[in-house]
């Protein structure tokens, strides 16, 4: 993925450039659901990519309470 794809891929109905020539379902709200549960438990989410093409790895963490 794009460093530009990066910004944005959390935000509600955000979805890739090229994923609708693959995959016409969907409606960009997955990651973004994701996020608000994983910051609602203290976490975080984030992604890793080598580039655009390369594939992504996406990672996850869940805070603890003190």
């Amino acid at each position: 993925m794009t460093e530009k794809e990066k910004l944005t891929l959390f935000e509600k109905f955000s979805r890739g450039k090229e994923i609708s020539k693959l995959h016409t379902e969907g409606t960009g709200l997955g990651l973004y659901l994701a996020a608000k549960l994983i910051n609602a438990h203290h976490g975080k989410i984030w992604a890793e990519s080598e580039g655009e093409g390369r594939g992504s790895t996406f990672f996850f963490e869940l805070g603890t309470e003190s």
